[in-house]
């Protein structure tokens, strides 16, 4: 299920532990919704997918997934509103390094 994407605007980075990935992503003019987040590897890890309206403050929790195979998604709802600013964090205790793209596809 994960895909390649070769846009690192794209890529929120890589986790080996608990925190934040080290890429926020900002979509400009655009929001998040419909857009969904694959994550491989991470397994024991849950991940959770903050929106903001800037690049530094993140109150809207968007979706999350808790991963206990190799991958997982977060689909984000259709009735998002002002998030152009994207940030991913993990909990628990990962059994694997966890890497996420946003997929930006809206499946129209």
């Amino acid at each position: 299920m994960m895909k390649s994407f070769p846009d690192g605007q794209l890529k929120f980075g890589k986790v080996t532990a608990a925190g934040t990935f080290g890429n926020v992503i900002h979509l400009g003019g655009s929001d998040a919704a419909r857009m969904s987040v694959f994550i491989a590897g991470g397994t024991g890890g849950t991940f959770t997918l903050k929106g903001g309206t800037n690049g530094s403050t993140f109150g809207t929790t968007l979706g999350s997934v808790e991963i206990t195979g190799n991958e997982g998604v977060i689909t984000i709802p259709e009735k998002v509103k002002d998030t152009p600013y994207l940030q991913l964090s993990c909990t628990g205790t990962l059994t694997a390094d966890a890497t996420a793209y946003i997929d930006t596809y809206l499946g129209i």
